[in-house]
């Protein structure tokens, strides 16, 4: 259990440390990873889409560089599916 901090005085644990998907990297990449289920062309995803437009929040298709972003996350599925 490498991730658990334990305070070797009291053995209670104080912590967890999980940087399992970590990375620096688009902002795209952490809405294709969070919320790949919303896509804009499902009822779910078009009323989230309104909501975040009618609210002003910047939307994964406003972001710059976006439209790259997707199309290489599509070939990286292509050839290293989960």
């Amino acid at each position: 259990m490498i991730n658990i901090l334990i305070d070797p005085m009291t053995l209670k644990m104080t912590g967890i440390i999980d940087f399992d998907f970590a990375s620096v990297g688009h902002p795209y990449r952490e809405f294709l990873s969070s919320f790949s289920s919303l896509d804009s062309s499902t009822p779910e995803g078009s009323l989230w889409e309104k909501e975040m437009e009618e609210k002003g929040v910047i939307r994964s298709g406003t972001i710059k560089g976006a439209e790259t972003l997707k199309l290489l996350d599509k070939l990286e599925g292509l050839l290293a599916p989960y």
